[in-house]
């Protein structure tokens, strides 16, 4: 699918990319009305490695590394529980994991917990309590590191304390005798102790070894915990306050999202209905149909509101650069010696065929040429009705005229124009002045009387004649609206331009929309004075016609010039 094709599809449906746009945008706009505000309270957390140290400093390539781990730990659903059940009021894991938004500073060790709700006591509850909990879920993971090895040393004191109790136990058996011993007289008391070790010296040794093994790994658990624990480096850095300002959610970002989404969906849209549509998108396209290709765009006159005559009278400058180039395009085709036959038809009705027949008619008079501007669109027959004088004959009176003859003065329309007259279709009757088969013997008289002759035919294939005429003239200068050309017509007109020997001229009209007109009344005879009655033919955008003759407010008709035998 070509650029050109889909550029052309965005222009001529772009009122699907605008509506899919809006619809796009509708959620994002319809949430944010909706939208309920949120107080929001923030914490921080300052989140670092733990270490053997407090001051111990992490060297890693990557300083971001442990804090991004960390942060599927405080997304874990296991802390939103914690937090749920530390700060009840019904709160459960999924509502404070909704409430909670986790957020990393780029480039540094902060991570900020922000909870938004209705009540902004609790914004501020929710945001301390996952803080705390995270620190405490660090703590009872630091303390579990060591705990193997504390469990161990706290087993074999257990051990050493019940071998002392069995050992104190037999030292006490050992020494009950002495003890308990009666006196030996009234006069000389109780007999003497003797020590411990003197009674049980084995028992006293075992006793001091086992004491001795017990402080020993006394000593070891306590440096383990001291010493050689883990420490934790990560705290609060700021505790959330109670927030005082309503914050609405942002749904901007969501409102651009779906207008650029809607309108690049509406842009596919445009290009498939452009794909599978009746209508001609662009000029590449109108010229691949027709098989030659596109000369250009006819700019838009916009004096042709006021009146038509300013096409061939007033010609606007910012056409007059293209008209120059179609004509040379025009002239390149013809011989020496010759005259130029050049008609200009359009593909449909109001396509601009007759606005360009004028304007070429204006350039080729102003050069120098002697110019005939002949009308044969029988069914709106512009030309006629613009440049009609009272007692002309026109193309009848033309066609009367045998070859080598002198064509009369009554056949031609005078115009402000230099060197430019007109031949319009005369007093119409039932049948149609030209046909095919009059067709040559129009050229060739016509040919003699001017030096460019111009042919306006209307759309083309309304006539007959105009398919004779393609085959005859030197140039063929067809007027597209690409606005609503429907490809199949291009298609049959394509076959019909198809073997013509003269050259094939498409351009591309300015957009418009096909005039209507009231059914033409029936013409009564000619008057006394042969004026043709303007009730004939009813041109959109002219004054109303009347049936009386209005004589003509046009110069009088030149002397027609000496002929130009062929």
């Amino acid at each position: 699918m070509e650029l050109s094709f889909v550029g052309g599809a965005l222009r001529r449906y772009w009122w699907i990319v605008l509506v899919m746009a809006v619809l796009g945008a509708v959620p994002g706009l319809v949430a944010r009305h909706e939208a309920v505000g949120k107080y929001e309270a923030t914490s921080e957390l300052l989140i670092s490695p733990p270490s053997q140290t407090a001051t111990q400093v992490s060297n890693s390539n990557d300083p971001d590394r442990y804090v991004i781990g960390q942060l599927s730990v405080l997304n874990s659903s296991e802390l939103a529980e914690q937090v749920a059940g530390k700060v009840g009021n019904g709160q459960d894991a999924g509502s404070i994991a909704q409430a909670v938004t986790i957020s990393h500073v780029p480039k540094t060790d902060i991570v900020q917990v922000k909870a938004a709700t209705a009540d902004p006591a609790l914004s501020q509850q929710i945001a301390n309590a996952y803080a705390q909990a995270y620190i405490a879920k660090l703590q009872s993971q630091v303390s579990q590191v060591d705990q193997p090895q504390v469990q161990a040393l706290d087993t074999q004191l257990n051990d050493l304390q019940t071998k002392l109790t069995a050992v104190n136990l037999q030292i006490a058996t050992a020494m009950a005798p002495y003890l308990n011993a009666k006196p030996i007289s009234a006069t000389s008391g109780y007999p003497p102790i003797p020590d411990a070790a003197t009674v049980a010296p084995e028992l006293v040794t075992q006793r001091d070894t086992l004491i001795s093994q017990y402080n020993q790994l006394l000593q070891t658990k306590t440096q383990l915990q001291l010493n050689n624990q883990l420490q934790i480096n990560s705290q609060v850095v700021q505790e959330a306050s109670s927030p005082t300002q309503l914050s609405l959610p942002r749904s901007s970002l969501y409102v651009v999202i779906g207008f650029v989404a809607g309108a690049f969906v509406g842009a596919v849209i445009a290009v498939l209905v452009a794909r599978i549509g009746s209508r001609a998108v662009n000029a590449d396209q109108v010229g691949e149909e027709l098989g030659f290709p596109v000369v250009g765009r006819v700019p838009k006159l916009n004096n042709l509101k006021s009146d038509k005559r300013h096409a061939l009278e007033a010609l606007e400058p910012q056409a007059s650069h293209f008209v120059d180039n179609l004509c040379v395009r025009t002239e390149a085709r013809v011989r020496h010696g010759r005259a130029a036959t050049i008609l200009v038809v359009g593909t449909q009705r109001s396509s601009g065929a007759t606005t360009l027949a004028s304007a070429l008619a204006a350039r080729f008079g102003t050069g120098g040429s002697q110019v005939l501007l002949v009308d044969t669109n029988t069914r709106r027959p512009e030309l006629t009705v613009l440049y009609s004088q009272p007692g002309q004959t026109g193309l009848p009176g033309l066609l009367g005229v045998a070859s080598g003859e002198p064509v009369p003065a009554d056949v031609f329309s005078a115009t402000n124009t230099r060197n430019v007259r007109v031949v319009g279709i005369g007093p119409r009757g039932d049948a149609p002045p030209i046909r095919r088969q009059t067709v040559p013997h129009l050229i060739d008289v016509a040919t003699s009387e001017a030096q460019v002759v111009i042919i306006d035919g209307g759309p083309l294939l309304d006539a007959a004649a105009n398919a004779r005429l393609a085959e005859l003239v030197d140039a063929i200068v067809l007027t597209i609206p690409i606005d609503r050309q429907k490809v199949r017509d291009l298609e049959v007109i394509s076959r019909q331009l198809q073997g013509v020997a003269g050259e094939v001229l498409p351009v591309l009209a300015p957009a418009s929309r096909p005039r209507r007109r009231r059914a033409p009344a029936r013409p009564p005879s000619p008057g006394p004075t042969g004026a043709i009655p303007t009730t004939a033919v009813e041109i959109p955008g002219q004054p109303a016609p009347t049936s009386k003759a209005v004589p003509s407010q046009d110069p009088a008709p030149a002397p027609p010039p000496t002929p130009i035998r062929r």
